[in-house]
């Protein structure tokens, strides 16, 4: 039996995946104990053939789903879970990287702490280059920093400090966790992760933070975040998945039990982190932006009102949330451009 599964959404990363590859299938934690699922979204480069390729001579340890349509990396994800068969599970983007002792270590830590999600840290490469052997250690490097949030007052303050990084990739994750409580990925769209991350917040009964890098991001400027610099309407895409997120809670009974943490995630994520890139990335004010103002108002009407958006750290949200209150203009929306501009130079 497999202890790890590794799962890898892939579309049109020719130039990445073999790295990606590689640095699974060379870990210092044994070959046979690890599980590869790489879903080909459709691509309509070489990634496909690249991946055949793997899945012949490693038939053993990587399992192949090429898709017959692009469905976006939150399907990928999702199916590919189905799939695992491990009891363990990490998620690697197609042209990032694990360094090589990643899985073991993690692996051990997770079990030993018996937690439902273990993160740990990464390092970002704003190029080409791999950055391998920069290995990165926090503060303390061998220490696991373990919250319990078995009930609702811990749950509640752990939203205050939070996951380190509200990314899928630099944790690794109890399968059965994952599938008891149906945490899974939005489809179809960008930023399919922001729902994935809210469900582990309301989830999670026991979390643990390993600082010590054993990730490698890269800054792919072909990539979601970073493609389509210039009037990208994909950056809505937020706002899209957290309203399917509000109705998913409310469907599960959420709603009404974490009410407070729910609105915070979605006037943070569903308006202010769109918001910023809109502004930054648009040439013009785009009036999908007063749309999504409106949007966010209907839904959470007194978010002013909301202990965790008065927080010091969410300051810099507030400051963003004033704009639904009144119509915004284009000299408003260049205003804010002008300031964002200045806090980049």
């Amino acid at each position: 039996m497999k202890k790890v599964s590794v799962i890898i959404p892939c579309y049109n990363v020719e130039k990445y995946i073999k790295e990606a590859l590689d640095s699974i299938l060379q870990q210092t934690f044994p070959l046979e104990d690890i599980e590869i699922i790489v879903v080909d979204d459709c691509s309509t480069d070489n990634t496909l053939n690249i991946l055949q390729r793997y899945e012949s001579q490693y038939s053993d340890s990587v399992i192949l789903i090429a898709l017959d349509q692009n469905n976006r990396a939150g399907y990928a994800r999702n199916i590919a879970l189905s799939y695992a068969t491990a009891p363990y599970i990490m998620f690697v983007d197609a042209d990032d990287w694990l360094l090589e002792n990643a899985i073991e270590e993690t692996y051990q830590k997770i079990v030993e702490y018996d937690a439902d999600v273990l993160e740990f840290n990464y390092v970002t490469s704003y190029h080409d280059d791999s950055l391998k052997d920069n290995i990165i250690s926090g503060e303390d490097a061998d220490a696991v920093k373990v919250y319990e949030l078995s009930d609702d007052r811990r749950r509640r303050a752990f939203y205050a400090v939070g996951c380190k990084n509200g990314y899928p990739w630099n944790k690794i994750y109890k399968k059965d966790f994952l599938l008891e409580n149906a945490i899974v990925f939005a489809e179809g769209l960008k930023y399919e992760d922001t729902s994935f991350m809210l469900l582990l917040h309301l989830y999670m009964k026991r979390y643990a933070y390993y600082d010590k890098c054993l990730y490698g991001y890269r800054i792919n400027q072909e990539g979601t975040t970073f493609g389509c610099m210039k009037n990208d309407y994909g950056q809505f895409d937020r706002m899209s998945v957290q309203i399917q997120m509000v109705k998913e809670c409310e469907k599960r009974g959420l709603l009404t039990d974490y009410y407070d943490i729910i609105e915070a995630n979605f006037m943070r994520v569903g308006y202010a982190e769109t918001f910023i890139p809109i502004v930054r990335r648009f040439e013009h004010l785009p009036h999908e932006l007063s749309e999504i103002g409106k949007i966010a108002k209907a839904f959470f009407p007194n978010y002013a009102m909301n202990y965790y958006l008065n927080l010091p750290q969410y300051k810099w949200v507030m400051d963003i949330l004033r704009t639904i209150e009144n119509e915004m203009t284009e000299e408003d929306f260049l205003r804010w451009k002008n300031i964002f501009l200045h806090k980049a130079s």
